[in-house]
């Protein structure tokens, strides 16, 4: 009789013990992430923001992974020539770009055609190095170079022609009905990675 009090005594000890205290933990440290500290980072979107206009100071093309992408940004430098390369890079100050990935890179400098724009494009924070093929973006930084926000176009085409040592591009974008449109010749495609200027 004795031992079994004590069994009954030392069950309903564990019991009690274990659903106060452990629960407690088991929540917070889950891996739902809606952590009381408010973890939204996985699986989030880039905020939007509306296009605004900007005057176009450097303008490149360059590989990124497998992909050529076309970057065009009112900041300059050789920081503002490597935007192109990876979409994770940014100007490190204010700045606005427009971003396209053209097309997969087939080997040659020049990438000519007309490459068309469509709409649907994500705005999820988890690209390669490269946007979505057949995409393009408008992105604005603060003056600290924290991203503000971006916007996919909805429609346009960029055309491209010329040689392995000369590159002409005509870009025609829109932006929820705002044209965007620009046009540059880059050289030195041989020598260069990425083309800027």
């Amino acid at each position: 009789m004795k031992r079994m009090l004590l069994l009954v005594v030392f069950l309903g000890a564990c019991g009690g013990g274990g659903s106060g205290n452990d629960d407690g933990p088991t929540i917070s440290g889950g891996d739902d992430g809606q952590s009381p500290g408010g973890d939204d980072s996985q699986g989030s979107a880039t905020p939007s923001i509306d296009f605004e206009p900007f005057t176009a100071r450097t303008r490149s093309l360059g590989l990124a992974g497998d992909n050529f992408q076309l970057s065009i940004t009112d900041t300059q430098g050789p920081i503002a020539c490597g935007l192109s390369q990876d979409v994770h890079n940014g100007p490190g100050t204010m700045g606005s770009q427009v971003i396209a990935n053209i097309t997969y890179a087939a080997g040659y400098p020049c990438p000519t055609g007309t490459y068309s724009i469509h709409s649907g494009c994500t705005t999820e924070d988890d690209f390669y190095p490269y946007m979505p093929e057949g995409c393009a973006y408008y992105r604005r930084w603060d003056v600290q170079g924290n991203l503000l926000g971006m916007t996919a176009a909805n429609a346009g085409a960029i055309k491209i022609t010329g040689t392995e040592s000369s590159c002409t591009i005509v870009v025609n974008l829109s932006f929820a009905g705002q044209a965007y449109a620009d046009t540059v010749t880059l050289t030195n495609g041989l020598t260069a990675q990425p083309w800027c200027k």
